[in-house]
C-alpha cells in the first residue's frame, strides 16, 4: 500500500513509517515552503499516483479537498494537541502559554475544516513546568510516530493486507 507522508523533516513519524512492513512510503518534505507552494506540490504529487493513505504531520498548509478526498483508505493528520483544543497550523504558542501540565497528540481524518475531522486516536503526555518548547515537541513527536504506526497497522488489517 502506498502511503504519502506530507511533512517537515526530520521527525519520528517518518522514521517510524520507514521501518513499517507492507507499505510503500513516499515522503514529501514541505519544510520551508509557502502555503501556496505546499498546496501546489501536494496536488502535483497526488496527481501522479493516488496513494492509499495520505498522512500529514508538521505540514505548513491545509490540503485541497481534491487531494484529501482521493485516497482509498483516507487522509489523516497528526496534530500536536488534544483536539478540539489548540486547533491550527501552529498550536505551540497556546499550548506552552497555558501551562496545563498535560498535552497530547491527536490523529484525525482531514476534512474541509481545519482540525475538525473525526478523531481516531488521542494520546496524552505530561509537560512539566521546566520543559522547554523543544522538549514538549520531542514528546509529541515520539507519540506521533506511535500513532502513525497504529493507523497504518489498522488500515492494513482492515484491507486484508495483513
Amino acid at each position: 500500500m502506498r502511503v504519502l507522508l506530507i511533512t517537515t523533516l526530520p521527525n519520528r513519524v517518518c522514521h517510524s513509517l520507514q521501518s513499517c512492513a507492507g507499505i510503500d512510503l513516499e515522503v514529501l518534505d514541505v519544510g520551508g515552503l509557502s502555503s501556496g507552494r505546499c498546496r501546489q506540490l501536494v496536488a502535483e504529487t497526488v496527481g501522479r499516483e493516488i496513494p492509499g493513505i495520505i498522512l500529514t504531520y508538521r505540514c505548513p498548509c491545509l490540503l485541497p479537498e481534491a487531494c484529501f478526498s482521493l485516497p482509498v483508505y483516507g487522509a489523516y493528520n497528526l496534530h500536536p494537541s488534544l483536539l478540539p483544543k489548540h486547533k491550527g497550523l501552529n498550536p505551540w504558542p497556546g499550548i506552552m502559554a497555558e501551562q496545563e501540565g498535560v498535552n497530547g497528540v491527536t490523529l484525525h481524518r482531514i476534512s474541509w475544516e481545519a482540525d475538525a475531522g473525526e478523531i481516531l486516536y488521542q494520546e496524552k503526555y505530561k509537560i512539566s513546568p521546566s520543559d522547554t518548547l523543544y522538549m514538549a515537541r520531542h514528546k509529541a513527536d515520539v507519540i506521533a510516530g506511535r500513532l502513525a504506526l497504529r493507523l497504518v497497522a489498522d488500515v492494513l488489517k482492515r484491507s486484508g493486507v495483513i
